[in-house]
């Protein structure tokens, strides 16, 4: 097990909560403490939540990673901290729900939230409700953003409904950043009403088919849909088309849309004229062959031609 210090990192065979135990009773490491901005723990496999005395060990610190803790599954302990910025948690398996955001204090200064690799999913039961609420009414003397990425996580199949309780947020901007969901297939309409939503990020999401109408409501959102050509096609059949264009996309995306559309038509057009020659030959064997419709009329004409000549 190690817990990073700023750049410092020590070895030790203690749990978390004995080794905070242990550095708080030595003056020196609790001197250190203070200084510490950025904090990472990394490989605490017992580890199911941080425990409530950090705050007071490192009163500074804005930055939390939780790094391969496999038995890490609440968050109401790390959000407590008022002064926290950034939390992320990779490769957290046991961390299913955002729910726990609820223990947000409203005074929280948190603007960043990452999940990589974690098992987040939503069910019938647990909708992320409470997390989302306490999310949305943190920070009210603060425009600034809010960004939330959650990426690489196989078990999410949909995007809650409760996501639509940030449109109470006074963020000026809302980032949302869903990347390398594979089986994520399902956004609410819900997602519209969230005014400040200036990106949504849905880099390979390969399952999702289509985007929620409402928002092409929403002014100046960018829209990533790389690597997602199913989406981009039924978008062009549908009436949907016109409000999620080209401005909605990224200047990549946008590129890419086109090149696309380009190559898909002209491939089109060649197979066309391939199939009409095609066709052309097949109708004519069917004519003119023995025991075609039109053999008989054929010959005749063709010996009658010959006795003249």
């Amino acid at each position: 097990e190690t817990i990073i210090f700023g750049n410092a990192t020590f070895g030790t065979e203690y749990t978390l909560s004995e080794l905070i135990e242990r550095v708080s009773g030595d003056a020196n490491a609790i001197n250190k403490a203070g200084f510490v901005r950025i904090l990472q723990l990394e490989g605490f496999h017992n580890m199911e939540s941080l425990p409530e005395n950090l705050d007071r060990l490192f009163p500074n610190v804005v930055s939390i990673h939780v790094v391969d803790c496999p038995q890490f599954s609440s968050l109401s302990t790390a959000v407590a901290i008022r002064h926290l910025t950034h939390l992320c948690c990779r490769d957290c398996t046991s961390l299913t729900s955002l729910a726990s955001l609820s223990s947000l204090p409203i005074d929280s200064q948190l603007q960043t939230l990452s999940f990589h690799g974690c098992a987040l999913a939503v069910t019938k039961d647990d909708d992320w409700g409470p997390g989302m609420e306490a999310l949305a009414r943190t920070g009210r003397n603060d425009r600034g953003y809010l960004s939330i990425s959650i990426t690489g996580c196989e078990t999410l199949s949909c995007l809650p409904s409760s996501v639509g309780r940030l449109k109470d947020t006074t963020k000026d901007r809302v980032l949302i950043y869903l990347k390398g969901n594979i089986n994520l297939a399902y956004l609410p309409y819900e997602l519209g009403n969230v005014t400040n939503l200036k990106i949504l990020g849905l880099d390979n999401c390969p399952k999702i088919s289509k985007l929620p109408w409402t928002l092409s409501r929403l002014d100046g959102i960018s829209i990533d849909l790389s690597n997602m050509w199913g989406l981009i096609s039924n978008m062009r059949l549908t009436k949907a088309a016109k409000a999620f264009g080209p401005p909605f996309f990224t200047i990549t995306s946008t590129i890419h849309f086109f090149t696309y559309s380009r190559r898909k038509f002209y491939r089109g057009l060649f197979c066309l004229v391939v199939l009409l020659g095609r066709a052309r030959r097949r109708a004519i064997e069917r004519l003119y062959a023995p025991g075609g419709a039109r053999y008989e009329e054929s010959r005749e004409r063709f010996e009658e031609a010959i006795r003249i000549w």
